[in-house]
């Protein structure tokens, strides 16, 4: 109690010195003192003034008090404001006050626990589409007799990252065949609906034989092939295996799988997409459109993590599941950057960074305001005519707020091009720059 007294006698004089504030936080918290921290500092405590690491301390009292709310505002506070500076120490406080939020609640009688119901969601490809404000002029067009091919989520063994592969392997492989053969092809998500929120299901077994002929039966056509499969990794390697079932015959065509080592996951990916459509007799082609572009093996694991994140945003919008974690938006966010930042970057890594920062705009969230520079300057070194990217960035512009520059460049780009499709595009996102420069003007 001395020296709880003491502490309240020194922030009575010294609270509007950071030093002090973060001195009395940090001693507190190493004393075990973890409410009387959050009683004396937090009130006084503003990131902007006293820093990132008083917040540090009290997100570390905020975890062994269990404070839920003040817990996820500061840690919004210190991503937000503090995220590079603080690296790897934010990562892991940040970690362990997700856990407590992840952590099931204890009680007296034994917990009840709800029975896994599983339910199959299509996701359409590619699954960044949607967030770049439905762009036809960027979609590839299937004749309607057009054969169909699922590609079911995976079961996966091993770590977070075989799980995440296990979601975005199926994406990955939906986008190659939607623009290089002749089919039309979506992604099957397993969703766990049988608890109190809707969840991504995690598969410990593939699915059966029957499984993945109800499959072909999902929503209003029937698919002509359906692809399940299983993802292991730890330990630095990885298999990959595909199961191909031809739904209509109700035939299983072959198993395909590859190991290595998991670096190579993209290498593998290529090799199994072109036996695939050997097995499928869908030849891949080049993309007509130009879009697609398959990632460099070294950045396949960043456009997997960012096709992953993706799928659960846009399942998100669209009421399925519960929303990605802040830590999760900045994860997609970043591996989208790394995408562009690479040496070998396309033009579809470019158009995932928008997508990403689109989504990340449309949760609400201000995050992708941290990568300002690096979208701009994207926009502004494409400068090639017809480029996908460069016909996109409108949409950049507006987002971030760049209104003159946005009108600029439409006005360039509707010079260009007489493409319909394109042009209504661009008259639909003129419409909406259009409604909220009058609101600004307003207020």
């Amino acid at each position: 109690d001395g020296a709880i007294a003491h502490y309240c006698g020194v922030l009575e004089r010294l609270a509007a010195n950071p030093e002090a504030l973060r001195q009395v936080a940090e001693d507190l918290v190493r004393a075990g003192q973890h409410r009387a921290a959050l009683d004396l500092v937090h009130p006084l405590y503003d990131p902007l003034i006293h820093g990132p690491w008083t917040g540090l301390a009290l997100l570390q009292a905020c975890t062994e008090c269990r404070e839920l709310v003040t817990g996820r505002a500061l840690l919004h506070a210190l991503f937000i404001g503090h995220r590079h500076e603080l690296r790897d120490h934010l990562q892991t406080s940040a970690n362990r006050f997700l856990a407590l939020i992840d952590a099931p609640e204890t009680a007296e009688s034994p917990a009840v626990i709800a029975p896994v119901e599983l339910c199959v969601v299509p996701v359409e490809c590619p699954v960044w589409w949607s967030f770049l404000r439905q762009p036809d002029w960027l979609r590839p067009v299937r004749p309607a007799d057009a054969p169909l091919v699922a590609f079911a989520a995976l079961a996966s063994a091993g770590d977070d990252t075989a799980r995440t592969w296990a979601r975005s392997i199926p994406l990955a492989l939906a986008e190659t065949f939607s623009f290089r053969c002749s089919a039309e092809a979506i992604a099957l998500m397993a969703v766990d609906v049988g608890g109190a929120t809707p969840a991504l299901a995690d598969l410990a077994q593939p699915w059966t034989a029957d499984e993945a002929f109800a499959f072909a039966r999902q929503g209003e056509r029937f698919a002509d092939f359906v692809i399940t499969g299983q993802v292991v990794e730890g330990g630095g390697r990885c298999q990959v295996t595909l199961t191909v079932y031809d739904a209509a015959r109700r035939l299983t065509l072959g198993v395909l799988s590859r190991t290595g080592s998991s670096s190579a996951v993209g290498a593998m990916l290529r090799t199994l997409e072109a036996e695939l459509a050997q097995t499928l007799h869908l030849p891949l082609g080049d993309d007509a459109l130009g879009v697609y572009a398959s990632p460099h093996p070294l950045a396949a694991a960043d456009r997997l993590a960012a096709l992953d994140c993706l799928m659960r945003l846009h399942l998100a919008e669209h009421g399925v599941i519960a929303g990605p974690r802040l830590l999760e938006r900045c994860a997609l966010i970043d591996a989208c950057a790394r995408l562009v930042e690479h040496g070998s970057a396309t033009a579809l890594d470019r158009l995932l960074l928008l997508a990403a920062i689109a989504a990340d705009a449309a949760s609400g969230s201000q995050m992708y305001r941290e990568h300002h520079d690096l979208a701009l300057t994207l926009v502004e070194e494409d400068d090639e005519p017809g480029s996908h990217f460069r016909r996109a960035s409108p949409l950049m512009l507006w987002l971030f707020d760049q209104q003159r520059d946005f009108r600029v460049r439409r006005d360039e780009l509707l010079a260009e091009t007489g493409d319909p499709a394109y042009r209504e595009w661009l008259a639909r996102l003129g419409e909406e720059a259009a409604q909220i420069i009058v609101i600004g003007d307003d207020l």
